[in-house]
């Protein structure tokens, strides 16, 4: 459970800080206003949609991988 939560939260950092190097030439001389945009915050939360169910799809290659050596034995 707590490497489910680091993971989600490391992935979630990574993706902010690679999308503000990304956008910073777009957003550079513009107020902060133009960060919360209806998009910025769109983006950032399917990211962090989509880094759940990265750590879940990992989560159920562990578990069937746990179960083939279980079968193997």
């Amino acid at each position: 459970m707590n490497l489910e939560l680091f993971l989600i939260i490391f992935y979630y950092i990574i993706m902010v800080i690679y999308l503000f190097q990304k956008y910073t030439k777009y957003y550079l001389y513009s107020d902060l206003s133009d960060l919360l945009d209806i998009n910025f915050i769109t983006i950032l939360t399917s990211l962090f949609i989509k880094s759940y169910l990265i750590v879940k799809a990992f989560q159920l290659l562990l578990f069937f991988t746990k179960l083939i050596h279980k079968i193997i034995e």
